[in-house]
């Protein structure tokens, strides 16, 4: 029907946008989210300037977003893919501007 078909779209809509619909924190086998569900799309070349709350090293994407899954006061990363360098964000860039890192790729944590 067209309801079906609306709701469709809009649900669509949302997950492009980087939001999330019903059951984001539901990742188990009986969930059809995924742990990048959970995460907006990378910003290449942009991070958040002095509003960290910790600075990993030596560790891989999925290490940094788990870090930042596990502190509560993690809203966003900063992830610096070739040296393996990740900044765990109190803020995202709804609350503060982004700055030009070449090297950084932004990514917001969304549920």
């Amino acid at each position: 029907t067209l309801v079906d078909a609306l709701t469709g779209l809009t649900t669509l809509t949302q997950e492009l946008q980087g939001q999330c619909t019903s059951g984001c924190d539901a990742t188990g086998p009986d969930s059809d989210k995924t742990e990048e569900d959970c995460w907006g799309e990378p910003i290449r070349g942009k991070a958040i300037k002095g509003r960290n709350v910790a600075m990993l090293s030596d560790v891989g994407l999925g290490e940094c977003k788990q870090a930042c899954k596990a502190n509560t006061a993690c809203k966003s990363i900063d992830w610096k893919p070739k040296q393996k360098a990740c900044s765990l964000n109190e803020v995202t860039d709804e609350e503060v501007a982004l700055s030009s890192y070449p090297e950084f790729a932004y990514i917001e944590k969304i549920c």
